[in-house]
C-alpha cells in the first residue's frame, strides 16, 4: 500500500499481482470469510494501483495527444491495462468513463456515448458524465442537444482538479483542432462556471469572431454573447 501511496505503481503492481494470483488460485478451494475478506482487498488494492498508473500514464503521455494517431500505441497500452480492469470490474463507472475516452481517441465517438450511457445507468446524476455527454454531443456537431446538457452542467458543483482536467482536455484538442471552433465555446462555457471568468470572456470571444455569419453555430453563437456580455457587465459593475 505504501508503494501505490509513493506513486510507486509499477514496483507496487509486482507486489499485488503475485497476492492476486495467489488469491485467484485459492478461489475453487473451500475458503473461510476472513481468507474471502483478505482476497477482496487484496483484489481491490491491485485494482486501485493500476488505475492510478493508467491515470498518470494517461495525463503524461495522451491527454495532449488525444486523437492523433501519433498517440494510437500509446492508447494501446492504456487499453491492454484497462482491459483487465474491465475483467476484474466491468460495471465500475470510473473504468468505464476511461473505456469511453479511449473510444473517442479511436474516433468512436457513438461508442464512447454508448459507454456514457451505461454510466449514467449506474449513476444517474454523475458529474463526469454529464461533462462527456456535453462534449461529445459538441464533437459531433449536434449544438442544439450539446448546449442543452451544457445549459444543466452549469447547476453542477465540481471539484477543482476535476474541472482543472476537462479544460486542459479542451486545449489539447483546440490545439489539434483550430477549426472547431466549438472547441472555444466549451472551453469558455467550462471557465466561465467553474474556473476563470476572464478566460471564458475571452474564449466567448474568440468564439464569436470565429462563427460569425455560421449558421450551423447559431444556437451557441446567441448564447455566448448573452453570457459575454453578462460577464463584461459584471466586471464593469466590481471596478
Amino acid at each position: 500500500m505504501g508503494l501505490t501511496a509513493e506513486r510507486k505503481y509499477d514496483a507496487a503492481r509486482h507486489i499485488w499481482l503475485n497476492l492476486f494470483q495467489k488469491s485467484k488460485q485459492r478461489g475453487n478451494q473451500a475458503i473461510s470469510e476472513k481468507q474471502t475478506k483478505f482476497s477482496i482487498f487484496i483484489s481491490r488494492w491491485f485494482q486501485w494501483n493500476e488505475y492510478c498508473w493508467l491515470f498518470d500514464y494517461y495525463n503524461q503521455n495522451l491527454v495532449d495527444k488525444i486523437t492523433s494517431r501519433l498517440a494510437d500505441q500509446t492508447a494501446a497500452v492504456c487499453q491492454q491495462r484497462l482491459n483487465l480492469l474491465l475483467e476484474l470490474n466491468p460495471k465500475f463507472p470510473d473504468f468505464l468513463h476511461f473505456q469511453a475516452i479511449l473510444q473517442f481517441h479511436r474516433g468512436d465517438t457513438r461508442d464512447a456515448l454508448n459507454t456514457i450511457g451505461e454510466i449514467e445507468k449506474l449513476i444517474p446524476q454523475g458529474i463526469a458524465t454529464l461533462f462527456s455527454r456535453a462534449f461529445l454531443t459538441l464533437w459531433q456537431r449536434k449544438y442544439k442537444p450539446a448546449l442543452r446538457c451544457f445549459k444543466r452542467m452549469a447547476k453542477l458543483n465540481c471539484p477543482p482538479p476535476f474541472v482543472l482536467s476537462v479544460v486542459a482536455f479542451y486545449e489539447s484538442l483546440i490545439a489539434q483542432y483550430p477549426d472547431r471552433h466549438e472547441l472555444k465555446f466549451g472551453s469558455a462555457f467550462v471557465n466561465d462556471f467553474f474556473c476563470d471568468q476572464e478566460i471564458a470572456q475571452e474564449n466567448y470571444r474568440q468564439f464569436l469572431d470565429a462563427a460569425k455569419n455560421t449558421i450551423a453555430y447559431a444556437p451557441l453563437d446567441a448564447y455566448a454573447s448573452e453570457r459575454l456580455s453578462y460577464l463584461q457587465s459584471n466586471a464593469s459593475e466590481t471596478r
